[in-house]
């Protein structure tokens, strides 16, 4: 669980399974978060996108949650094939920006030109 020093909106994580143990795929993602009265919340795992991605030949994962949370404490649940122990190296907590969001409540999906810089693919 990691634990906030302010309750902070956000809809993306990433993080960094530990590169010299890590040899299975995750399957399932979990996430719970409590707010700021202390109220837990949870996304299940049809709810998160995840996409993989590798850079300098090590993976690291980008989880998007369906809308933006607001949270004190964080906890994301991760299983593999196989079980085992997980542990994770790296975790970074993106603030939300509301800008995607504005701008799809304005504009017809017919209008909106999508500009992919392969982010999401």
């Amino acid at each position: 669980i990691v634990e906030f020093d302010d309750t902070y909106a956000m809809d993306t994580i990433m993080f960094s399974p530990r590169f010299d143990k890590h040899t299975r795929e995750f399957y399932n993602y979990v996430l719970r978060y409590w707010d700021n009265e202390g109220n837990v919340h949870q996304i299940e795992n049809e709810d998160i996108r995840v996409n993989k991605k590798v850079s300098n030949g090590k993976p690291y994962y980008v989880v998007k949650l369906p809308e933006a949370i607001k949270a004190k404490k964080v906890q994301l649940n991760l299983s593999v094939y196989g079980g085992g122990i997980l542990t994770v190296s790296e975790m970074k907590f993106y603030h939300y920006d509301s800008i995607e969001d504005d701008v799809r409540k304005h504009y017809s999906i017919h209008c909106i030109c999508i500009i992919k810089f392969n982010y999401w693919s």
